[in-house]
């Protein structure tokens, strides 16, 4: 065999190879995206946490910080969580909360000033997937008095944000492995990434929005908002409402978007997908 031959067999199955991995990406990035777009609950399920996944048998182990546990009053909240979920409520007074914790593992919260620290350590944070259940149905409740919005920068190694109903500061989330669900909320700038889960806005309104998604959708829906600069790697983005300027980039997906108002300004790419403004396909590159 000549050494043109020898070129030309190693080209093709380089070629061969490279189209498999491209076909594989692409089935990734479109169970991502369908995950992303109508159910978390997939990837809640690798996981192990999620809203509904409470413990079928509880553990002696288990421990539990009831929500009238007294906490002084607090502007903020910061923190690093390795594993459970998050949720936000309004209430009487201020308060912290956690269920379904293993006795050794549980979150500990502390004032410092007007900053509610808030950490949790996991002892194995090498671990992908809770496959021996021991965080199944850990969550961490915030409960505020509804005159106060708190500024809240959290990171999240495994587990979701689940809030609804409460208005905020500055946001700032960072979830490793989970989903960052909010709806019928308020927030002045809002910062929200997810590496590998979805991030959904729902009925909501905010002044600035940074939000990338490396491993799932992205979804605005029913939203108010001035700016937003929007970028999903492998996931689908989809938004629905009234804003005045818009940024959005998806590397493996498609964009779809429907603007209240006809003066808004957007500027979309889309690597492998196609967008779609107002119901119309614009090809993968639009800017007005």
């Amino acid at each position: 065999m000549t050494d043109e031959k020898k070129f030309t067999g190693w080209k093709r199955t380089y070629i061969g190879l490279l189209n498999a991995a491209t076909v594989i990406c692409i089935l990734l990035g479109i169970i991502i995206n369908v995950g992303g777009w109508i159910g978390s609950d997939i990837f809640r399920a690798f996981t192990g946490f999620g809203s509904d996944s409470s413990r079928t048998s509880e553990s002696s182990s288990t421990v539990t910080r009831n929500a009238d546990d007294a906490i002084g009053a607090f502007d903020k909240v910061e923190g690093s969580i390795d594993a459970g979920n998050v949720k936000f409520v309004y209430g009487d007074d201020y308060g912290f909360s956690y269920e379904n914790y293993p006795e050794k593992e549980v979150p500990k919260a502390e004032l410092n000033g007007k900053t509610l620290k808030i950490t949790q350590k996991a002892k194995n944070k090498k671990r992908i997937g809770d496959f021996s259940n021991s965080f199944k149905g850990a969550e961490i409740v915030i409960t505020l008095p509804k005159e106060m919005a708190v500024d809240v920068d959290l990171h999240l190694s495994m587990g979701a944000v689940e809030t609804k109903g409460v208005t905020f500061g500055d946001v700032k989330l960072d979830a490793d492995m989970g989903s960052i669900e909010l709806d019928t909320v308020t927030i002045k700038d809002m910062d929200l990434t997810a590496d590998m889960g979805a991030i959904t806005v729902e009925d909501s309104v905010f002044s600035e929005g940074d939000i990338k998604a490396s491993m799932g959708g992205i979804e605005l829906k029913n939203v108010t908002f001035d700016e937003a600069d929007l970028e999903a790697d492998m996931g689908g983005i989809k938004i629905d409402g009234s804003f005045n300027d818009l940024k959005a980039k998806c590397s493996m997906g498609g964009i779809d978007v429907t603007a209240d108002d006809s003066d808004a300004k957007m500027n979309l790419s889309a690597d492998l997908g196609g967008i779609t403004v107002n119901g119309q396909s614009v090809g993968r590159n639009y800017k007005n």
